[in-house]
């Protein structure tokens, strides 16, 4: 959080304000330079931009201090702590090369990132937006031009120039460079000659309070090449985009929606195994009917008569199913079967025990509907 002093020498804090016109998002001290670059029909009647506070209807002040203060969430913090240590453990190097001059200055439109600031004047937040699935990201055609990704089944388009377009930037004349690609999530674009974020404009989640972070990015392009080296978020805007808390919401949904395809959803899931468990209980039904239509045919007893008929429990844990000597017909064929049959067997070890159809009330029941059949 800057400072600035007023006509009247005191000191006043920077902070974010809007547009009215263009809706665009900037520093309290950048209405004169916004209103010469945008809007130069109002900068000849010697007026300055009307400004808002984001989320405000009313004008306000460029130089009314912010009063209340907030503290980041633990989540947040954490968030952004675990995406800056992973990425600063990759240890990526990047050469300078012509496009860099050693130039560190800020640029004039550069965003501050700081969550708290933007809490207190959008009086939000921030862990209301966390409640969302990381896989609830927009559906919707994603800005940018015709010939970078469309859809997020489509890959980072980027293409190898033999020469890339140069436009004058600050004083001398830059080009980009392919080098600049060690950054997966890049796009180039070579009507607007600007880079894109590929993971915020296909996973970026609306609603977010640090979506205008990334609108560079994914509306309009970047295009100051000098600032695009560099080893520290200052120098480097591609590293500081990369370590922004948007875009490492916008990684985390592309990991979700990748997991999703190769995996299916959970409602996918519980409907696969649903349709499967129908189809073993119908085929162990369907084979206790067949050994009973068996035994039947062969005029042969169900199961032992009087006080010969002694079934033993199954264990679990042995090699085949045997229910003893004195079990009957019915059951030594249902252990055969079940020998051959993993399903069977299955059913047999682990199954319910009111859901084995073995007891005789269900032979009986069982025999009764196939002779109404």
């Amino acid at each position: 959080m800057s400072g600035k002093q007023n006509a009247g020498g005191a000191t006043c804090k920077r902070y974010k304000v809007q547009c009215s016109l263009c809706n665009d998002i900037f520093d309290c001290d950048y209405v004169k330079k916004h209103t010469v670059s945008k809007h130069p029909e109002l900068q000849k009647q010697s007026r300055l931009a009307p400004v808002i506070l984001p989320g405000e209807l009313k004008r306000k002040n460029p130089w009314t201090a912010c009063s209340s203060k907030s503290k980041r969430t633990d989540f947040c913090a954490e968030f952004c702590d675990s995406s800056r240590s992973s990425v600063e453990s990759e240890n990526v190097n990047i050469d300078n090369d012509e496009n860099y001059d050693g130039d560190t200055d800020d640029c004039d439109d550069d965003y501050v990132d700081d969550d708290m600031e933007l809490e207190n004047i959008l009086g939000t937040k921030t862990d209301a937006n966390f409640t969302n699935a990381t896989n609830n990201a927009c559906i919707s055609i994603p800005s940018g031009p015709e010939d970078i990704s469309r859809s997020r089944n489509c890959k980072p388009v980027q293409p190898i120039l033999e020469r890339f377009p140069k436009h004058k930037d600050g004083d001398r004349f830059r080009s980009f460079n392919s080098k600049l690609y060690h950054f997966k999530w890049l796009e180039y674009s070579v009507s607007q000659d600007s880079v894109f974020c590929y993971y915020c404009r296909h996973f970026s989640e609306n609603g977010s309070i640090s979506d205008y972070k990334c609108d560079t990015f994914i509306v309009t392009g970047y295009r100051q090449w000098k600032k695009c080296y560099g080893k520290s978020e200052k120098e480097n805007r591609l590293l500081k985009h990369q370590l922004s808390f948007s875009h490492c919401k916008a990684v985390a949904n592309y990991e979700a929606y990748n997991s999703t395809l190769e995996k299916g959803s959970v409602i996918s899931q519980i409907s696969k195994e649903h349709v499967m468990l129908i189809k073993e209980n119908r085929h162990y039904l369907v084979t206790l009917c067949e050994i009973l239509l068996t035994i039947a045919q062969q005029k042969i007893g169900v199961r032992e008569s009087g006080s010969l008929f002694r079934a033993s429990a199954i264990d679990i844990e042995s090699v085949s199913i045997d229910y003893g000597p004195h079990s009957g017909n019915f059951l030594s064929l249902l252990a055969l079967v079940g020998n051959h049959d993993e399903v069977i067997a299955r059913r047999i070890r682990h199954g319910p025990g009111n859901a084995k159809y073995t007891h005789h009330s269900v032979q009986n029941a069982l025999l009764i509907l196939w002779l109404m059949k």
